[in-house]
């Protein structure tokens, strides 16, 4: 996004890393081939799905690593209700109820509930 000023000028605009970072990998502060983002309006929290990982990550606000709340936290793939493939794209429903996930390896999307 770029900021124009009134005369006219775009001054640089600077991201803050907010998941990953630690290069690919499928440790707990790493992301290999994010797709998606859904942001939480309860709590600030990150939900990333984590494509060649075949997860979903849940990053805390400020936090320094994730949490694997779909799939396997090591990055092992499937078709089961408990194990992704290639997830992608994401969505919080209204009150952070339920995330769906596209379960685009296996032609499908999941709704999960959060806790």
């Amino acid at each position: 996004m770029w900021h124009i000023s009134n005369n006219g000028s775009i001054p640089p605009a600077t991201g803050v890393t907010v998941a990953g970072g630690n290069g690919a990998g499928a440790g707990s502060n790493q992301l290999n081939g994010p797709r998606a983002v859904a942001a939480s309006n309860q709590n600030g929290a990150v939900y990333v799905s984590d494509t060649l990982n075949h997860r979903v990550q849940r990053w805390a606000p400020g936090a320094s690593c994730g949490i694997t709340i779909v799939g396997s936290p090591n990055g092992l793939s499937g078709n089961s209700p408990s194990l992704l493939f290639n997830p992608a794209g994401l969505v919080l429903d209204t009150n952070d109820t339920h995330l769906f996930v596209c379960h685009v390896g296996n032609n499908l999307v999941l709704r999960f509930r959060l806790i």
